[in-house]
């Protein structure tokens, strides 16, 4: 039986808040590849466009990177044409971090600016890491991102089934996770994200790291694992969290704040998947709420 300290009551209503206000909408965020194309909040989109539109949600351009990518894979083809398109702005990237005019690029890319505004640093991103995929996967058509999947975490290419690409890499992260304790199975995870993802160098996606690789695994149901994202939005909300004694947080840390959930969440609890429920409803009531309101809510657990 959990204690009724106010750090449980804290992650209650964390719990609660997700089931009430934002589960719908989490729900909304995540895809499956069976069947593909793969159904989305933004329509059917396969899955070349989904890793981008995950992966490239960054700052600026974090609202509008799901509309962008959706419309310039409607406006080029699939998403392997779509990356090609990408590539091939290569010898104008510079321009990319300059400020937009109207009429400086083809009218279809064009529809996807206006349909989702990008953050032109992250699309210059986006541009290298077309280029990088085109050069390793010349021939590919249905999906680079399954290639480069299968050929970082399996070392081979893939055989163009969803099945085979899902199993296998649900059993290359299972043989990583050594232990049974939770809050190590996510350190262990991340471990396998930056060490099969990021930090080979021939194999790493410029501007994709630890931290929007588990925003995308988290959000694909196939996947097997314990993702934390743990973006400045988490990271401010459990920084007002340390701030008040009662709570019994001692930083906002990830691995701190991981040990803390872990010690008050029930087994049945974590199995269910509350790491990602409190993980999305955190940075979800710090962009609705903002500090302020979150240290009311705070101060009025404490009161209870």
């Amino acid at each position: 039986m959990l204690s009724e300290s106010k750090s449980r009551s804290l992650v209650e209503f964390v719990l609660q808040k997700f089931e009430s206000d934002y589960k719908g909408q989490w729900e909304q965020e995540r895809f499956t590849v069976f069947p593909h194309p793969c159904k989305t909040k933004l329509g059917e989109l396969d899955f070349d466009t989904i890793f981008f539109w995950k992966v490239y949600a960054q700052g600026y351009f974090a609202m509008r990177a799901g509309d962008f990518f959706k419309t310039l894979a409607e406006q080029m083809g699939n998403g392997p044409a779509m990356i090609r398109h990408l590539a091939s702005l290569a010898p104008n990237r510079n321009k990319l971090l300059a400020t937009y005019r109207d009429g400086q690029f083809d009218p279809r890319m064009n529809k996807a600016i206006n349909a989702g505004r990008p953050g032109w640093r992250v699309l210059g991103y986006a541009v290298t890491s077309s280029v990088y995929l085109m050069k390793r996967y010349p021939a590919e058509s249905q999906s680079y991102i399954a290639q480069w999947l299968c050929d970082c975490a399996l070392n081979r290419r893939w055989n163009g089934s969803w099945h085979s690409l899902v199993e296998s890499l649900n059993s290359s992260v299972v043989r990583s996770l050594s232990s049974k304790d939770i809050h190590e199975r996510v350190s262990q995870v991340t471990e396998f994200i930056v060490n099969t993802f990021v930090l080979v160098p021939e194999r790493h996606l410029t501007g994709v790291g630890p931290e929007m690789l588990s925003f995308f695994f988290r959000d694909w149901r196939d996947f097997t694992g314990y993702y934390w994202k743990h973006d400045t939005r988490n990271e401010a909300f459990w920084r007002i969290v340390a701030s008040h004694p009662q709570l019994e947080l001692n930083d906002g840390r990830k691995d701190t704040v991981l040990a803390f959930l872990v010690h008050n969440l029930s087994s049945d609890e974590l199995e269910s998947g509350a790491l990602a429920k409190i993980n999305t409803a955190v940075y979800r009531i710090h962009k609705d709420l903002g500090d302020a309101a979150v240290q009311e809510i705070l101060s009025r657990i404490c009161r209870i």
